[in-house]
């Protein structure tokens, strides 16, 4: 029996393996931005007082708290294997994410065909997420530290401390998302402990949690300006963008653009089910509820749905089990998602093979509105805009650093910056205060989509120097 679970496991990673090499595509997010910071980190060798990609802003050193490590790592591969080094690194941290998702599954009792569905299930749901950015290494640690958790939490040992310790440790450098890890851990102790504590029937156990929620503390206090890092994880305006961009969490279903919303809401009435029926304890219930509502909240966290599903469903595999046609169902389940993320990957990846090298998609960045000013040396302040508001920036930073410098760049969405955004919509949609601002700052160039509308005064100071189906260069005339 075990050599057919190990055999079960191999080939459920195979699949992933397989699926995983799909996500290697051009790149079409602002993980530009993040090479360029570690670039700046490895150079200042520390983190800059101020800000010096931007000319707008000085909001750069506590975002650079937030990612300083996945920034070096992002520069060290890039400066080794160019850019087409760290699309490489999407499929292999796919693939990791893939083999933590088959071990949380693994630790809550499921079997390997089990594991294998429901890893792809969360997989799945989880494609858009596969990009150049450090949220990467949240996905892996999340389900990672989970598995290593659940698997401990009866009887927790001071090997199994440390290790969590460390990495809760190395987590909070790579991505400030590590502290939801601590939080939930915290939470779930309190819940562990509540009633023997009513009773006065503490034992050995409940102290060993205390101090496996004080060692996952430390170890996101072991980061440069902690205090910073867990600010900007915490802060008003990243919460708002992270979790409260929605009134309602039911209106993902209404949302045609998110038709994976589906999922976390399917999670939420497992659970739900489970509930009623009695199968959780409280402490596994307030394991799941922060991931669930965070999931349900923005799509972003869609792939944390998975500790809820797992931990609703496995209080019920024995009676599933013994359903005639269950293993069917579950192999008809994992072929047609597999289907699923073939017909969405493939495309992409077909494109891929034939330009292998083509680390922007064209069709999503001005690559030839930036190989027009790198040709022509053009340099200095430069007003970037797009329909994205801030990626054009990112990539233009990455091809041009420090010989430009942009107004605002992806960085900028997770800070507090509502009044350079509110300027930045002035100009770019043509105010009555567009040639007070861009002259305020100074501004020499302008790299903008089509929708970049010119104030009647405005229009012509400038001259237009080149203009492709996406983007056009525009110079100041006076």
């Amino acid at each position: 029996m075990r050599l057919k679970a190990r055999h079960g496991y191999c080939a459920g990673s195979l699949i992933l393996l397989a699926l995983s090499v799909l996500s290697f595509y051009p790149n079409r997010d602002c993980g530009w931005i993040d090479v360029v910071e570690g670039r700046l980190i490895v150079q200042e060798r520390g983190i800059p007082d101020s800000d010096p990609l931007s000319f707008a802003t000085h909001d750069s050193p506590r975002l650079l708290h937030h990612l300083w490590l996945s920034d070096i790592v992002f520069h060290l591969i890039d400066a080794r294997f160019g850019f087409t080094g760290l699309r490489a690194l999407v499929p292999l941290m796919a693939f990791l994410f893939g083999i933590a998702l088959l071990l949380f599954f693994a630790t809550l009792g499921f079997d390997p065909l089990e594991s294998t569905a429901l890893a792809l299930a969360v997989f799945a749901v989880s494609m858009d997420r596969f990009r150049v950015r450090p949220h990467l290494f949240s996905m892996v640690f999340l389900f990672l530290a989970f598995a290593v958790l659940y698997r401990r939490w009866h009887d927790p040992r001071p090997r199994d401390m440390l290790a969590l310790f460390g990495m809760s440790a190395l987590w909070m450098n790579l991505h400030t998302e590590a502290i939801i890890f601590p939080a939930t851990v915290s939470l779930m102790v309190i819940a562990d402990i509540a009633v023997p504590l009513y009773k006065k029937r503490l034992d050995g156990r409940h102290g060993r949690l205390c101090l496996l929620a004080v060692a996952l503390w430390l170890g996101v206090l072991c980061t440069p300006h902690h205090y910073e890092k867990i600010a900007f994880a915490i802060g008003s305006k990243p919460l708002q963008r992270y979790i409260m961009e929605y009134e309602s969490p039911l209106r993902h279903l209404f949302d045609k653009r998110f038709p994976m919303a589906v999922f976390p809401v399917a999670s939420a009435l497992l659970l739900g089910f489970a509930m009623y029926k009695r199968k959780l304890s409280p402490v596994f219930i307030v394991a799941a509820l922060p991931f669930l509502y965070l999931s349900i909240r923005h799509m972003r966290f869609i792939y944390m749905a998975g500790i809820p599903l797992g931990l609703a469903l496995a209080p019920f595999v024995d009676s599933l089990r013994a359903a005639k046609a269950y293993r069917a169902a579950l192999l008809s389940l994992g072929a047609a998602i597999v289907a699923f993320v073939l017909m969405m990957r493939l495309p992409d990846f077909s494109a891929t093979i034939v330009s292998s090298r083509q680390d922007a998609d064209p069709n999503w960045f001005p690559v030839e509105a930036v190989a027009f000013m790198k040709s022509r040396g053009i340099e200095g302040r430069i007003f970037v805009a797009e329909r994205m508001i801030t990626q054009w920036s990112s990539y233009l930073l990455y091809e041009r650093y420090p010989r430009c410098t942009t107004f605002l760049d992806c960085r900028h969405v997770n800070a507090d910056t509502d009044i350079r955004f509110g300027e930045f919509f002035q100009i770019y949609r043509g105010a009555a205060t567009q040639t007070r601002l861009l002259d305020t700052y100074h501004v020499e160039y302008l790299l903008v989509d089509n929708d970049f509308v010119f104030h009647p005064d405005e229009r012509d100071r400038w001259t237009v120097l080149h203009r492709d189906r996406l983007a056009s260069v525009w110079k100041r005339v006076r």
